[in-house]
């Protein structure tokens, strides 16, 4: 301590210059070994400056956060929750679109079972003269409507057979006639010359019971319609040249009455079965009393008609057996 105490500061320079000096001449070697033996005898001095900066600069941010830094902070974290939010709605929007379009292409899809293609049309004129029941439809936004009537065609650019089916969402509308590459006239249910193989489906109602005649091994009884004995009743349909069609010749003994369906018959010029209309009046025959005569109103509006579908089959259909008139 005392040799310590006894130094001076050029003292000290001078003895440190000498001990550089000595250890140059000492060479590479000794110096390295030298440095060595120092090192852990002078690491933790420097380690523990290293780690009081670090202590003291973090613990400085921390602390260091002023108020104006706080709230900007938090009106990002404001705004970045907003736009999370946005997106996901906007996510979420999309996503029930994309729902929607499924469904409503689900819809006018092929029935399950049914070979056939669902081509869009749009009616864009009328009959210029008032003998028939037909409408004209294009085929793409560039066509125009031709005189009389025509239907114009969505992209397409190949000629369609004659006699396809033409429906609503819902609802047999018409057949083609005349049909061509780029135009084809549409014939409505109501038109004179329209005739279809059409099903009679009589309504159960439990408020209102009808009696049928039901004949079963060659004998008829009367019994109330119920789900388990209303089957259809084979019938043909044609237009009646104005707004609906007639069904003649429909015994009395099947009670129908108002409100009861004409839906196709599942074969011929539609696969599969739709509505046609609904009974609006059961007349009886004058020629034969045990006999009616129904008018039928179509089911759907054919005065104001605008989207069509037409149904073309890409298969002949299977044969089908024919079946008895169902009582």
């Amino acid at each position: 301590m005392k040799v310590l105490a006894g130094l001076t500061k050029p003292r000290m320079v001078a003895l440190l210059v000498a001990a550089a000096l000595a250890m140059s001449l000492a060479g590479r070697g000794c110096s390295s070994r030298l440095r060595n033996a120092v090192q852990p005898l002078l690491t933790p001095f420097g380690d523990a400056g290293m780690y009081l900066a670090v202590a003291l600069r973090g613990g400085g941010r921390g602390e260091g956060l002023s108020p104006r830094d706080a709230r900007q902070l938090r009106e990002e974290n404001q705004r970045l929750l907003g736009e999370v939010n946005f997106y996901r709605r906007q996510w979420e929007e999309a996503r029930r679109d994309l729902d929607n379009v499924q469904k409503l292409r689900a819809s006018f899809a092929p029935a399950i079972g049914t070979a056939c293609e669902i081509i869009p049309a749009r009616v864009v004129a009328e009959d210029s003269l008032p003998y028939g029941q037909t409408r004209a439809v294009n085929v793409g936004a560039r066509q125009g409507a031709m005189s009389g009537s025509a239907v114009i065609l969505t992209d397409r650019s190949k000629a369609l057979p004659t006699d396809l089916a033409v429906v609503t969402t819902s609802a047999l509308v018409g057949r083609l006639v005349d049909a061509g590459a780029f135009v084809a006239r549409m014939q409505l249910v109501t038109d004179r010359d329209f005739k279809v193989s059409a099903r009679i489906r009589r309504l159960v109602d439990p408020n209102h019971p009808r009696e049928i005649t039901i004949i079963r091994e060659g004998s008829a009884a009367r019994e109330v319609l119920t789900e388990h004995n209303s089957v259809p009743l084979d019938v043909q349909a044609v237009g009646d040249g104005s707004n609906g069609l007639v069904v003649s010749h429909v015994p009395e003994i099947d009670n129908v009455l108002p409100g009861d369906l004409l839906v196709t018959a599942g074969e011929g010029l539609l696969p599969v079965e739709m509505g046609i209309g609904r009974v609006r009046q059961a007349q009886r025959d004058p020629q034969n009393p045990h006999h009616f005569t129904l008018k039928v109103a179509p089911e759907a509006d054919l005065s104001n008609l605008r989207e069509v579908y037409i149904v073309l089959p890409l298969a002949p259909p299977s044969a089908r057996t024919p079946n008895g008139r169902g009582r």
